[in-house]
């Protein structure tokens, strides 16, 4: 007898339902061990040593004789078919396909796509569905100078001068940009350049924003910021679209510089001026205005002005005239400033967030980073795409999340863009552990620091926290909401761990050694969201359904009202797009 056939006579529902095929056994029409085998009672035979189910044929496909596989190989089989390299990890339907010409037990293809769904190797490779996005956030400034960026291009060819990067710096709002060539990035040379060429021409900003450059992040850099009493931000990793002024900025700069380079292209440091000229005598999309005009009141005088005789502007007859005159000019040009800025930044957000996907991670959930790092000698069309799994510890703002890894280390902030959530069981979360306010507050400011400033963020999260509004319930704490380790529950997983159904559908494990009676009534806490959206709480549990009895299938093959572990009370949860770990956020089925 071969291992399979022996398989068979081992798993004690097939061993019946070859006892009943032979005539030793007589199966009652209410059987329920063998219910699941109803629907092809008639297509099993024994042929040979095995238990088979002989598929009729169709129009789209021929007789197919189909092994009826035990449940204890089932596992092995799906490993073998899709984790091998004869499997490739293929898709639900290529692996559905080997599966059907071949073997047969109740529920596969439901056994099929969670297998898929739940492989850890392929949330770590494969791109399901559209590239996350997240709506547009933006920050608008009312003053020039208030807020600037900057940004280092290069390396470049190196000079006659011996120059190889040009340092960037601009305003948020006047657009006026300024593009400095410097020798080397380092961070004494930058903090110099931008005290002497910025600072003493322009003034202290009240905010700088950076990359996570090396240089911006030293010591040096952080004490110039704290000697000018500078709010220094900075992007997050592998997200450079905060710093899009110079970013977009660097693009243009370099188009323009490739008009005008020589062949050897070592000119390009003396001609950083005339293009930069060019570029601030030109009408900003943003303000409709020229960035010259916003700071001085008026248009710069260009050479063709000069050549043609072209009127240079208003004669004032004294200085005190012309300050008048000027300060009248200003605030009407810095208004039409604003009124523009708030125009273009309302269009660019509704064209933006068209496309958006975003759908929030709350508090405890499992997520993969999107892995940017290029490695020298790797391929990066051959890297994994995504590393982790990461828990979410924090929702910073409504695209920045604070995660750490599953194995530990340091928590890092992400940008929503770059994450995707983890539905894979084998992924094996990591006791974590959450230090003080403070420890958080400094981890982020040396670490993980953001465009948003640190102080607002906590300010708001202590806000949400002491709200006495009574629609909302209690958040969760401790262990629970930081899906740390308090007990172990059923197959494995921690209380308040998701178990790998995704971001929009997720199972919640609660630990629980109440009786059916206390279930009931901790049932009737969560608010009836599904229906008609009433607050008013659902009706309890009663009778089977309350002790856990079959009161017959719901949807999926659920049975409304049962728990399948004594210990533990298993709801299926469906989370909403807005997403802070509060019980009237969530609907629950029962």
């Amino acid at each position: 007898m071969d291992e399979l056939s022996q398989a068979q006579l081992d798993d004690p529902v097939l061993k019946r339902i070859r006892d009943a095929k032979q005539g030793v056994e007589c199966i009652g029409p209410d059987d329920s061990e063998l219910k699941p085998f109803a629907p092809v009672w008639d297509q099993l035979e024994i042929r040979g040593s095995q238990l088979v189910r002989v598929a009729p044929a169709n129009s789209d496909a021929a007789q197919v004789i189909q092994v009826v596989l035990p449940r204890a190989l089932v596992p092995g089989v799906l490993k073998q078919l899709h984790n091998a390299p004869t499997g490739g990890h293929l898709g639900v339907q290529k692996l559905q396909g080997k599966i059907k010409d071949r073997f047969y037990w109740p529920d596969w293809f439901k056994d099929v796509r969670a297998w898929v769904r739940e492989c850890a190797d392929c949330g770590s490779v494969k791109m399901h569905g559209g590239t996350p996005r997240a709506p547009l956030e933006q920050s608008l400034t009312s003053r020039p100078f208030e807020r600037i960026a900057v940004d280092i291009l290069g390396p470049l060819p190196e000079t006659g001068l011996k120059n190889k990067y040009i340092m960037v710096v601009g305003d948020y709002f006047s657009k006026w940009t300024e593009a400095f060539p410097l020798p080397n990035q380092e961070a004494r040379t930058i903090a110099r350049v931008l005290t002497e060429e910025w600072v003493c021409r322009f003034g202290v900003p009240q905010s700088l924003h950076s990359d996570q450059g090396r240089n911006f992040e030293s010591k040096l850099f952080r004490e110039l910021c704290e000697l000018l009493q500078i709010h220094k931000t900075r992007t997050t990793p592998y997200h450079p679209q905060s710093d899009g002024l110079v970013e977009r900025f660097n693009r243009t700069l370099l188009t323009m510089l490739t008009f005008f380079v020589e062949d050897n292209q070592l000119n390009w440091d003396a001609l950083l001026p005339y293009v930069i000229l060019a570029y601030r005598s030109s009408v900003h999309a943003s303000t409709s205005v020229t960035p010259y005009k916003v700071l001085f009141g008026r248009e710069i005088v260009l050479p063709v002005d000069v050549m043609l005789g072209l009127d240079q502007g208003e004669l004032f007859a004294s200085v005190d005239d012309y300050v008048t005159g000027l300060q009248k000019t200003l605030t009407t040009v810095v208004e039409a400033v604003k009124r523009h800025q708030s125009r273009a930044a309302a269009q660019q957000k509704r064209a933006y967030d068209f496309r958006a996907t975003c759908q929030f991670y709350s508090e405890g959930e499992l997520v993969w980073v999107r892995n940017k790092l290029r490695r020298r000698g790797v391929c990066p069309k051959l890297q994994r795409r995504y590393k982790g799994p990461f828990r979410v510890l924090e929702r910073l703002t409504d695209v920045l999340y604070r995660l750490i890894s599953v194995e530990g280390g340091p928590e890092k902030v992400i940008h929503f863009n770059l994450l995707k959530p983890c539905t894979s069981l084998s992924a094996v979360a990591a006791p974590l552990t959450v230090g003080s306010r403070e420890q958080a507050r400094q981890s982020l400011r040396q670490h993980d620091a953001t465009w948003e400033d640190t102080n607002r963020i906590h300010q708001r999260a202590a806000e949400t926290s002491r709200s006495g509004d009574a629609r909302d319930p209690a958040p969760l704490h401790g262990d629970a909401a930081r899906g740390g380790a308090a007990a172990g529950g059923p197959e494995g997983r921690l209380p308040g761990e998701v178990d790998g159904r995704g971001a929009a559908e997720q199972r919640v494990v609660h630990q629980s050694d109440a009786t059916w009676e206390d279930i009931n009534r901790s049932a009737q806490r969560f608010p009836e969201t599904k229906g008609s959206g009433d607050s008013s709480n659902p009706a309890p549990l009663h009778g089977e359904a309350a002790r856990g009895g079959a009161v017959g299938r719901g949807s999926g093959g659920r049975i409304p009202g049962t728990v399948e572990e004594p210990r533990a009370v298993e709801q299926r949860v469906v989370r909403q797009r807005r997403p802070p770990a509060w019980y009237k956020d969530y609907q629950v089925e029962f």
